[in-house]
């Protein structure tokens, strides 16, 4: 396999050396039980995936044990092995399965780290996330983040992180605790990162924005839109009519507004535009083949897009709404309804 490509320069701090363009790991874990995950996947594609990237010069790895039970951490760590002082990776614990329910234990989390070390080769982990948590679960259980911040001073942890389930949530935890990184939903039809406030606090605080959903689950590259039928074990098709309906017009528009065509255009857009908010360090496509790889690559060579596309995709969601009115049982910060988040 050919080295990592250095023609990508890395603008994230946290971890090891990340790249401002990450590698999303959850459609490589596989399916799982339910419509829990983005269906079957080929481990050679897989594999493959993650070597392309290396070669682009992404090095910023997202996974968790909820990831094909574990087999999306395997992965990485196994294809990664020989470039563990080049590479940034970051893991959850509190969901050890889809199938599950999240615990948030000192044990649990203890045992979730360890066995995450073992899947991934690893003596140490970048970002360990507490997985998708109530936004009350850190004033309930303060220990939660007292162990993660016991096993940082141990050096097992580099950074400790929130995977949010909506980034109004990262605000009320930043009123009252102290984290070094935030994940979170972002993309050019969502932007409650910026309406609620986070991304400037997150900025104030000096915490680190992690940027996942920027392609909106496939809506705004082009490659879903509001005829497509999703496979068997896919969490979209929990999704219903009027949402999907209100992401491919959303998406449509995007397109129409910023003059790209869907496919490579419309992405590169999609990841920069992420990359042009504030306080984010990094953008995380999912990516599951070689093709994606290479396209989500060039994002970190071109970098932030233009102040004014931004602002137009900024004014165009303060006037239109592209989630369902009155709740929707499959939320655009969920990965599949009202539980999980990426």
């Amino acid at each position: 396999m050919p080295g990592i490509s250095r023609a990508m320069q890395p603008r994230c701090t946290i971890g090891a050396s990340g790249s401002i363009v990450g590698f999303g790991g959850w459609s490589i874990g596989g399916r799982t039980p339910g419509e829990t995950s983005y269906g079957d996947m080929d481990e050679s594609v897989s594999i493959a995936a993650i070597e392309a990237a290396l070669a682009q010069g992404i090095t910023h790895f997202d996974t968790s044990p909820a990831y094909g039970n574990g087999r999306s951490e395997r992965l990485i760590g196994a294809t990664t092995k020989s470039y563990q002082d080049d590479v940034t990776v970051a893991t959850k614990v509190g969901i050890g399965g889809w199938d599950e329910p999240a615990d948030y234990s000192e044990r649990a989390i203890r045992t979730s780290i360890d066995m995450s070390l073992k899947r991934l080769n690893r003596d140490s982990i970048d970002i360990v996330y507490v997985h998708s948590p109530p936004a009350a679960l850190f004033d309930e259980k303060p220990e939660v983040l007292s162990t993660l911040k016991s096993l940082q001073r141990a050096g097992v942890v580099r950074s400790v992180g929130v995977s949010c389930r909506a980034p109004e949530d990262g605000c009320s935890i930043l009123e009252r605790h102290t984290v070094d990184v935030f994940q979170v939903n972002l993309n050019m039809l969502d932007i409650r990162v910026v309406t609620s406030g986070l991304s400037q606090l997150a900025a104030e605080r000096g915490v680190s924005l992690i940027a996942r959903t920027p392609l909106c689950f496939g809506f705004l590259s082009g490659s879903v839109t509001a005829s497509s039928v999703f496979s068997e074990g896919d969490h979209r098709r929990r999704w219903s009519r009027e949402q999907i309906r209100l992401w491919s017009e959303g998406a449509a528009m995007v397109h129409r507004m910023l003059e790209v065509q869907p496919g490579r255009e419309a992405v590169l857009a999609s990841l920069r535009f992420c990359l042009a908010i504030q306080g984010v360090r990094v953008v995380l496509p999912g990516i599951s083949s070689p093709d994606e790889a290479l396209i989500n690559a060039e994002a970190g060579h071109l970098g932030p897009l233009d102040k004014a596309s931004v602002e137009r995709v900024i004014d165009m969601n303060l006037r239109t709404s592209f989630f369902k009115p009155h709740g929707n049982p499959s939320s655009p910060s969920v990965e599949r309804p009202m539980t999980l988040t990426e």
